[in-house]
């Protein structure tokens, strides 16, 4: 029997095809232009600066600036059966779910838009932003750039020789299909791992996501890039220096927890059993420092 046919015999197939579409457009959502959220506010909060970044969590001109960056890739044209969504009302629809984890459903009605096209905006502009902007602002730094960042640290936190931290966070997911226990983690949900370094101002400088929630921290730095990065020397570390008013020389290092391993450009606290003074002091400067990449309990604890 032909392909085809065999497919329009399938039950599943057949329910879909005798399902009509009853609109093209909801009528609720063809008054989008009328009373749809982003035509609501968007004008008022460009005239309350405070307002404006409350709403999106960035700055009037971050937002512009990323506009010009991706409206080429997202923006469509007009067909003859309803008019495109603008780039702008893309762009604000996926800063907002970024910037309250809203559901698709929730932004769907405010926004006046189908639950779909919800989804698919909220791929296509994070798509955008991350093929237009990655290789600009989370590219490989550069060695003068980790010279200044450690810097920074050195003056902000009182850590000298850092170019950054590390630390995982766990996002939340539904579990996906046909994977078992594999995105289940030790809080007792589906994730997956979002691992980080930060630099003395709190901004991403690598990013890596996607790992497995039963994954621990060490677990996962281990088979990513950053890892074969820092023992291959492709990371443009600069070279071992003195430690201020100190003639002891020691290498340039990223700063993480007790889950990550001990390496020469990685410093770990001491393990917290029989510390005498100098340890203690050590771990609590070192943890001071981790301040800026947030993790789970600070997180938990609203320090973040």
């Amino acid at each position: 029997m032909d392909t085809a046919l065999l497919l329009l015999e399938n039950p599943l197939i057949k329910r879909r095809l005798a399902k009509k579409r009853r609109f093209w457009t909801h009528n609720i959502n063809r008054s989008r232009e009328r009373f749809g959220e982003f035509f609501h506010l968007y004008k008022s909060l460009q005239e309350d600066s405070e307002r404006f970044y409350r709403y999106f969590r960035m700055k009037e001109s971050t937002f512009s600036y990323i506009l010009e960056k991706v409206e080429w890739r997202i923006k469509k044209q007009n067909s003859n059966f309803r008019k495109a969504i603008s780039p702008i009302e893309k762009l604000a629809l996926t800063l907002r779910f970024l910037a309250t984890g809203l559901s698709y459903r929730a932004l769907a009605d405010s926004f006046r838009m189908g639950f779909s096209t919800v989804a698919s905006i909220v791929k296509e502009v994070c798509t955008a932003i991350w093929e237009d902007l990655q290789p600009i602002h989370l590219g490989i730094p550069s060695e003068q750039d980790l010279l200044e960042i450690s810097r920074h640290f050195y003056k902000k936190w009182n850590f000298p020789n850092c170019f950054g931290c590390i630390d995982g966070k766990h996002i939340r997911i539904r579990c996906p299909s046909n994977t078992g226990t594999s995105y289940y983690n030790y809080k007792q949900y589906f994730s997956i791992v979002l691992q980080a370094v930060a630099d003395a101002n709190c901004r991403f400088i690598f990013i890596d996501t996607g790992a497995f929630g039963k994954q621990s921290d060490g677990g996962i730095f281990r088979e990513r890039a950053l890892y074969q990065h820092l023992i291959t020397g492709k990371l443009n570390i600069p070279a071992d220096r003195n430690l201020p008013n100190s003639d002891t020389k020691l290498p340039y290092v990223l700063l993480g927890d007790e889950a990550y391993p001990l390496l020469n450009h990685l410093l770990k606290p001491y393990p917290r059993k029989n510390l005498d003074a100098q340890k203690t002091i050590f771990n609590y400067r070192l943890s001071r420092a981790r301040r800026v990449v947030p993790s789970e309990s600070l997180l938990q604890n609203g320090v973040f």
